[in-house]
């Protein structure tokens, strides 16, 4: 074969070589992607009453990611405002009230007034309970008694026995509030000079009435 031909035939040789190599099956790999999530932190814990509380945990991280970090602790709460104490309950009063002396005055001078009577009597309030407690008298009058009979209620001042502590047994002495006596029964309280005097008291106590009486004892009159 010439050169000529022969320089030919290797240069086509050489560049089916280069064609066949650039035609061979090479496979392109699509990059792979690689998914990762990032963990929510957990929800900070709810404030105690006057105190801390602690964050809560970080939630768990993704395929590859790191976990969240924990929520943050809440603020300290405040302290609650004390409440204002209340009344103490449960006591009850029980009160007796008994008469312990009288001091009864009737005026009859010459000229007789129309309510001769005054004077003080003293009333003793023993309260065995145990919360205070008020004796309020409802009806004071006295029992003349001669030749005839009468009847002369009056109100006094104080009209109670006020506040009684638990377990104390007060004296309160009683006024006669003047003119305010009236009669049922014979005549008046001076024709009743040298007779018999009664003092009768009732008062309404612990829900109900109380009854106590002192006498007789002699009237003397003032002349």
């Amino acid at each position: 074969m010439p050169m000529r031909d022969r320089a030919t035939l290797v240069w086509v040789a050489a560049a089916l070589a280069l064609v066949g190599f650039g035609c061979s099956g090479s496979e392109t790999s699509s990059p792979t992607t690689t998914t990762t999530s990032q963990g929510g932190g957990g929800q900070g814990g709810t404030a105690g009453a006057g105190g801390l509380s602690l964050g809560g945990s970080g939630g768990s991280g993704g395929v590859g990611a790191t976990g969240g970090a924990g929520g943050a602790g809440a603020t300290a709460g405040g302290g609650g405002t004390a409440g204002q104490a209340g009344a103490g309950g449960g006591g009850e009063a029980f009160i007796m009230p008994s008469l312990s002396s009288m001091a009864l005055t009737f005026n009859c001078q010459p000229v007789v007034p129309a309510d001769p009577v005054g004077g003080t009597f003293d009333a003793v309030y023993a309260n065995s309970g145990t919360a205070p407690g008020t004796a309020t008298i409802t009806n004071v009058r006295i029992l003349l008694h001669g030749n005839a009979m009468l009847t002369w209620s009056f109100d006094v001042d104080p009209s109670d026995s006020g506040s009684v502590p638990a377990g104390e047994s007060p004296t309160v002495q009683h006024t006669k509030v003047a003119d305010s006596g009236s009669g049922n029964g014979t005549g008046t309280p001076c024709d009743y000079c040298g007779g018999t005097v009664s003092l009768q008291v009732q008062w309404t106590a612990n829900g109900g009435p109380v009854n106590d009486s002192l006498g007789p004892e002699p009237v003397v009159c003032a002349m």
